[in-house]
């Protein structure tokens, strides 16, 4: 809470130790929520063709795109409370797909 208040951030969550390293990590939550957009991260995702199904989730911390591959999870669940997004996620996983899937 003192440190919370000291930096003026509604919430904060520390990490103590980060794993595999010798440090602390408090996490502050930007003021302002940044929205990000299926086409912004399906715009920035790296191409690798043959690739077909991997699938954008979101960005980082540092705005880089995260991308998982569909082909090295053979069971995934999708997980939350109601209105959480999933149905949200599973939409957004298709299209992906149906983007870089050829119907040939």
């Amino acid at each position: 809470d003192d440190i919370a208040l000291a930096l003026a951030a509604k919430d904060i969550r520390i990490e103590a130790p980060i794993p595999g390293k010798s440090l602390i990590g408090i996490e502050v939550p930007n003021r302002k929520i940044a929205t990000v957009s299926f086409r912004d991260v399906v715009e920035h995702q790296p191409n690798n063709h043959g690739h077909i199904l991997q699938v954008p989730l979101g960005k980082d911390v540092n705005g880089n795109v995260i991308a998982a591959d569909l082909t090295k999870m053979p069971h995934l669940l999708i997980a939350g409370s109601t209105g959480s997004g999933k149905s949200v996620a599973i939409n957004g996983i298709i299209t992906s797909i149906l983007l870089h899937a050829k119907p040939s």
